[in-house]
């Protein structure tokens, strides 16, 4: 149920077609991150593909001097997460 929640979710932020409002515009595409990051490459591989670079690439940006901390902990968290998706493999792969 958990995973149907998170996809409603992610369909309605996409219906809606962004926002004229910056602060609600930066809100929505990190929720859509975060909400793609969740579900994960096996039932979003397209929007994987285009909104996340994979554990390796991810690990890479760590070493940017440039990217703020609070960018450098999300991305440690989303490595976990696909880590987590990894161990537990609870979903089945999707066809797009």
């Amino acid at each position: 149920m958990v995973e149907r929640e998170q996809l409603a979710k992610l369909l309605e932020n996409y219906n809606k077609g962004g926002s004229s409002d910056p602060e609600e515009a930066s809100r929505m595409g990190s929720e859509a991150l975060t909400l793609i990051g969740l579900i994960g490459e096996r039932r979003l591989p397209y929007l994987w593909a285009s909104h996340i670079e994979g554990e390796a690439a991810l690990r890479l940006s760590l070493d940017d001097p440039d990217m703020p901390d609070w960018k450098k902990d999300a991305i440690r968290v989303q490595i976990a997460v696909i880590r987590n998706q990894d161990d537990i493999g609870t979903v089945a792969p999707a066809s797009e």
